[in-house]
């Protein structure tokens, strides 16, 4: 009813808890289980998500129990103070500047700039947050694998 704006990590809380896939909790239609799967995402039609410190355009969300999921990020955010705690949760996570910079802090590593053409694939149990460096908002893809479940080590 667009009166809050959970986050990512909050959105794969409920997924877990409800036993469906994130893109689930977005597609226009339930998807079949069909070998040869594809979906197409126009420009600007995915389904967008406005967390505050990131606005996300979750990308191809007619596919469910997909092994990744594709996010057109805009960070917002400018200083980590923006949020609680760094975020972890089980995954991997691939980022790629399209436009802008960004800066990553993450739990083990020395905040790392990334501008256009840049790229960074990082554990997501690493508490981690974007930070947009430039004048704008950054604008990034950002990919997470789609794990709900603790990893198993």
């Amino acid at each position: 009813n667009a009166q809050m704006s959970p986050t990512y990590e909050t959105l794969l809380s409920l997924a877990s808890g409800l036993d469906v896939d994130v893109t689930e909790l977005f597609a226009h239609k339930p998807s079949a289980p069909v070998s040869g799967r594809r979906t197409v995402t126009r420009k600007g039609e995915g389904a967008v998500l406005k967390a505050g410190t990131y606005d996300y355009e979750l990308l191809c969300a007619d596919i469910a129990r997909k092994k990744f999921v594709p996010l057109l990020t805009r960070i917002n955010a400018r200083s980590t103070r923006e949020f609680n705690t760094l975020v972890t949760h089980p995954g991997e996570e691939f980022i790629y500047v399209l436009e802008g910079s960004i800066v990553l802090h993450t739990d083990l590593y020395a905040p790392t700039e990334l501008k256009a053409g840049d790229s960074c694939y990082f554990d997501s149990l690493m508490g981690h947050a974007l930070i947009s460096s430039s004048d704008e908002p950054a604008t990034i893809l950002w990919v997470c694998s789609n794990v709900v479940e603790p990893l198993i080590g």
